[in-house]
């Protein structure tokens, strides 16, 4: 059992009564508390901060694949500032692909404008300066939503020996999601501060928020997330080369 934090449950996630008009929200609370769904990851001992895809290509509304998302890399970066103050590694991800994009597979047939926007070196693909990455941050390029996948992720949390994973990042139906689904398969207690992951429209952000909540992690607000950081014992970080 982790350590018990106060956090949202599903009741106390904020929608809108729209919201829960369009989303059938209100009905799905009813059928999941009767059927016993919606228990509690908690918060581990070990965690890492992971921060998926906050690159200038999906923060800037100059990009078709991005949008405004100014307020979620503001509240990322007061939370890498306190994971930086007790040690706590951070991992960065980002999609980038080789110029003809044969490295982005069927993913790119769904996504065609996913590698010409995301190529490798090609500006986009770079993390929002914002929150750049520093020396000892592990940075991991991916090609699949999920940041699992196809990279070497699970070996370095196993080697950290993490067991919390805070996600972070965009979006929060697309990368987020796959990679919070993969992070509890394999083990993690997974935790999500809500006002750190955003989307390009607000209804998959808030059903997927929904959705994840129920069933595959903690979805809390970052003050929660915060004061637990400071409850940390002080810890010596092993350390790794920086994984690309």
């Amino acid at each position: 059992m982790g350590t018990v934090y106060p956090g949202p449950m599903l009741e106390d996630l904020e929608f809108t009564k729209r919201d829960e008009k369009i989303l059938y929200i209100a009905d799905a609370m009813e059928k999941y508390k009767k059927a016993g769904i919606s228990g509690k990851a908690n918060f581990g001992e070990r965690p890492v901060v992971l921060i998926v895809d906050v690159q200038k290509g999906f923060t800037s509304t100059e990009n078709p694949l991005g949008g405004n998302m100014d307020s979620m890399v503001e509240n990322i970066k007061k939370l890498i500032g306190e994971a930086r103050r007790y040690k706590v590694p951070i991992f960065y991800t980002r999609v980038a692909y080789r110029e003809d994009g044969k490295d982005c597979g069927v993913f790119g047939e769904k996504v065609p404008t996913l590698p010409k926007w995301f190529r490798d070196g090609g500006g986009w693909d770079g993390i929002d300066g914002r929150i750049a990455p520093r020396q000892d941050d592990f940075i991991i390029t991916k090609k699949m939503p999920s940041a699992f996948f196809g990279t070497d992720l699970f070996h370095l949390l196993t080697y950290l020996k993490a067991d919390t994973v805070i996600i972070n990042g965009c979006t929060t139906s697309g990368c987020v999601r796959a990679t919070v689904v993969d992070s509890m398969s394999h083990g993690f207690r997974t935790i999500i501060p809500e006002e750190c992951v955003q989307d390009r429209s607000p209804g998959p952000h808030k059903a997927s928020l929904f959705d994840m909540a129920t069933k595959y992690a903690d979805v809390v607000k970052l003050a929660t997330v915060l004061d637990y950081l400071r409850r940390l014992p002080k810890r010596e970080v092993l350390q790794t080369p920086t994984a690309r």
